[in-house]
């Protein structure tokens, strides 16, 4: 079955599209602001630069480059709703968007994402409730808060759990590998 288009027959405008898609990430940023301000999470001490970053973000995102290409080249099974979804539904006002559009987009949907999903709900509930549930739990809300399709929603989550990996993989937990890798 063919995904349905939430935007108009001839599509979004660029302007449109870029206002969408920034008020809704930018939307994310300012609210994990202020709920990591009312909790008490320094998301401060979470985006310092480490010298390690650059060389971990560029081996963290081969095994996602390698999968993307895989799966776009040779998308079997419920991969292929997700390839027209993303074709149908994204591709017209992807498209319409200038160069410069999508990278500046794509920063601010790492740096809105990470920070509410991996900055304020996955190292609150592991304060809470230890390292891993929040992970867990942060990853799961992130799949479903991306559920296109069944599959797509699997995706992210496992995606989520990827991204929320690798927050740890410098102490103190540092939110600029996930933002770098989402982004």
């Amino acid at each position: 079955s063919k995904a349905s288009n939430p935007f108009p027959a001839d599509g979004l405008d660029r302007t449109a599209f870029l206002n969408l898609a920034g008020g809704l990430e930018g939307g994310m940023a300012l609210a994990a602001i202020g709920l990591a301000w009312l909790s008490g999470i320094d998301l401060r001490t979470m985006t310092g630069f480490h010298p390690a970053v650059p060389g971990q973000v560029l081996l963290a995102l081969l095994p996602m480059l390698v999968l993307f290409l895989l799966t776009w080249r040779w998308p079997i099974g419920p991969l292929r709703p997700i390839k027209g979804f993303l074709r149908q539904v994204l591709g017209p006002p992807l498209a319409a968007c200038r160069w410069y559009d999508l990278p500046l987009l794509a920063l601010l949907a790492g740096v809105g994402e990470e920070l509410l999903f991996r900055g304020v709900m996955q190292t609150g509930l592991d304060a809470w409730a230890g390292r891993g549930a929040g992970l867990f739990a942060a990853s799961m809300v992130f799949g479903l808060l991306h559920a296109v399709t069944p599959t797509y929603a699997v995706l992210a989550g496992a995606l989520g759990l990827y991204l929320g990996g690798l927050l740890y993989v410098v102490e103190p937990p540092n939110l600029v590998l996930p933002i770098s890798v989402h982004a």
